[in-house]
């Protein structure tokens, strides 16, 4: 964005019009002076009155001359620096909307209004989406007493809300100057130590807050701008500047935002994905496991009932037909119990699983599971023993879980 420089002006080229005009009447006059001329003694006074006005118009005029020329070299030269100051911002705003990491784009944010608009002090307040709070998240030119100061208190937006009053509007800005008395129902926040200044100068009173609004209207917080470099209160021109730098970092502050929200996501689906692959390694471990298990009784169940249907009934003694039986029995319990548990692990991880209280003495639980597993202890050589050494083991728990925990320990 850049203003074009203009030419010299009407007012301008009509005073050089008369300037050259001024100068051929004196000419022409200081020629016919040279010039042999009859007598008359009354003319010469005349002469040189008309000799003096012309002298006296052409200074005017060269005077007024010198006066536009350096008017027009210095609006030349305030178009210059006004260019370049355009250049600036157009520059720092191009630097911190490329930033995505939020809180290195906040501090860009302030440090680029401190050095591009002419401010020794500038500071964000934002608001996270949903929050009623403006919280201060970035500084510049601030030590950091006066930071913590500053994020030790939050802003709520109806109080920001209710500061921006017409009285105060300069553009889309408002501007609390020191004279008036609502400056001083402002929060204390912090006020830097200014000097001495004149009553037309910026005052450490004086409050400049630009608003930051994104395109929905919705309030994401504010610049507050202090200490101007030229001591000066902002001008119409530097308020209005202000404020395209603030439509510039709100676009960036929610590209910022939602890059963050993006990186997030990603990375939960990123998680979930490991989850996924970890899950289906454990369920083909627990089909194998499960299949391994199930098999165990079921082949000492068919080994069993294979002998009985090899030899026949009558042909087996009866003493040794009852152990069969009892095997078969304890065999065909366990597969019950194994099915059973898968069957549970399936609720619990539906969270359809639930516990049925009773009140249950641990004792004898444990008693049952020793008596479950006896056979299997004998068969392996295996010494078991039961000790019980608390006078009190009541519970209040699922019967056959607490057994089947008992049994899996």
């Amino acid at each position: 964005m850049s203003r074009k420089v203009t030419g010299p002006s009407n007012a301008e080229l009509k005073l050089r019009s008369d300037l050259d005009r001024a100068r051929r009447d004196l000419a022409r006059v200081r020629r016919g002076a040279a010039s042999p001329a009859p007598a008359a003694p009354a003319a010469a006074p005349e002469g040189a009155t008309t000799d003096a006005a012309l002298e006296k118009r052409v200074g005017e005029l060269g005077h007024d001359k010198e006066r536009l020329s350096k008017l027009y070299f210095s609006q030349l030269d305030e178009n210059r620096k006004r260019s370049a100051r355009l250049h600036d911002i157009l520059r720092a705003v191009t630097e911190i909307t490329v930033h995505q990491d939020f809180d290195t784009l906040l501090g860009n944010i302030a440090e680029a209004i401190r050095s591009s608009l002419g401010f020794q002090i500038v500071f964000v307040r934002l608001r996270e989406p949903g929050s009623s709070k403006l919280e201060a998240k970035a500084f510049a030119g601030l030590a950091a007493t006066a930071r913590a100061a500053l994020a030790a208190t939050d802003v709520l937006l109806e109080d920001f809300l209710s500061w921006l009053r017409d009285d105060f509007k300069v553009s889309r800005s408002y501007f609390f100057a020191h004279q008036h008395p609502f400056s001083r129902l402002l929060p204390a926040g912090y006020v830097p130590d200014l000097g001495q200044r004149e009553e037309w100068e910026w005052h450490p009173e004086d409050v400049l807050l630009v608003p930051l609004v994104n395109g929905r209207g919705e309030v994401l917080g504010y610049f507050s701008v202090d200490d101007p470099v030229d001591r000066l209160v902002p001008s119409q021109e530097t308020i209005e500047l202000l404020e395209v730098f603030a439509s510039h970092a709100v676009v960036a502050i929610e590209n910022a935002r939602l890059y963050g929200q993006l990186t997030q996501r990603t990375r939960e689906l990123e998680d979930a994905d490991r989850r996924m692959k970890e899950m289906d390694v454990l369920k083909n471990q627990f089909v194998s496991t499960v299949s391994h298990e199930l098999r165990t009784p079921l082949t000492a169940i068919r080994a069993y009932i294979d002998t009985l249907m090899a030899t026949g009934v009558e042909g087996v003694p009866a003493a040794r037909f009852q152990e069969f039986l009892r095997v078969v029995d304890d065999e065909s319990q366990r597969l019950s119990r194994l099915i059973e548990s898968v069957l549970d692990l399936g609720r619990f991880d539906s969270g359809n699983r639930r516990a049925r209280r009773q009140p249950v003495e641990l004792a004898e639980v444990v008693a049952e599971a020793v008596v479950l597993l006896r056979r299997v202890v004998d068969t392996r050589g295996v010494e078991l023993k039961v000790s019980c050494e608390l006078a009190d083991t009541h519970l209040d728990a699922d019967r056959d879980q607490l057994r089947q925990m008992v049994i899996h320990l």
